[in-house]
């Protein structure tokens, strides 16, 4: 729940490795700065709280999963929320989980960290279905930003690399299993969103402060737009149409 803070300090973490530095080697400079600001901000957050109950008193009918996904050069994140109609007619919406993990030392691109990321959606979203399978939701969605994976898992003629060819074969595995469990109201789709409504971009950007994380806060409410009917969120499926037009990295 706390990724989009724990990230910037495994990045950096990351970078200390590069360095090559010995376990009780002091640092100096900019970097012991760095560590020390970072320090101060973890014990001036004193704690994340956030929402343990997965259905509100007056919800009705089934919740809506919806799946965010991000990659960036240094890492990839996902957050996943979970929308509730309630007896009222209006909606709720909380995260139900999220996870950033750092990039690999070699053999990096941004097209295969959103692809990471992409994957370890529907890792965690499986994980989630199998957890609510007493009260299981009745549609799935997967939105990201990267037009490049979303058209990729739409070709239906040529090939993948080992790479992407075994990612993407994931994702569809995961999926189907998903419907095996789960007799959904609608078949699980895949959407794209505009990079500043995507709400993984928060785990990529290394940016955010303890104050993004409070319980009112967007992180854990879910994009404002969440809580208007489908139809008027800012998501489409236009990559479906450049399915045969896309282009992937010459190299993996």
């Amino acid at each position: 729940m706390a990724c989009p803070l724990l990230i910037i300090l495994k990045c950096q973490l990351k970078e200390l490795y590069k360095l090559e530095l010995a376990w009780d080697e002091e640092l100096s400079g900019s970097l012991r700065e760095t560590w020390v600001n970072l320090f101060e901000m973890l014990v001036l957050c004193g704690g994340v709280k956030f929402k343990r109950c997965t259905r509100p008193v007056n919800a009705v009918g089934r919740c809506i999963l919806i799946c965010y996904f991000d990659g960036a050069d240094p890492a990839f994140c996902i957050a996943i929320y979970c929308r509730w109609n309630l007896d009222d007619g209006t909606f709720d919406v909380f995260l139900v989980a999220a996870k950033a993990r750092v990039a690999p030392m070699l053999g990096t691109s941004t097209p295969r960290m959103e692809l990471e990321g992409a994957t370890m959606d529907t890792r965690v979203a499986l994980r989630i279905i199998h957890a609510l399978m007493e009260d299981p939701p009745g549609r799935v969605l997967f939105v990201g930003d990267s037009q490049t994976i979303l058209a990729s898992r739409e070709r239906d003629k040529g090939f993948f690399g080992e790479f992407f060819g075994n990612r993407i074969g994931e994702q569809f595995d995961n999926v189907e299993r998903m419907e095996h469990l789960v007799k959904f109201d609608t078949p699980v789709e895949w959407y794209y969103v505009p990079t500043e409504k995507n709400a993984a971009d928060r785990g990529t950007r290394l940016l955010s402060v303890p104050g993004d994380l409070g319980l009112d806060s967007e992180w854990f409410n879910g994009p404002s737009y969440l809580k208007d009917p489908i139809g008027e969120w800012p998501i489409n499926r236009d990559f479906a149409d450049r399915k045969s037009k896309v282009q992937l990295p010459m190299e993996e």
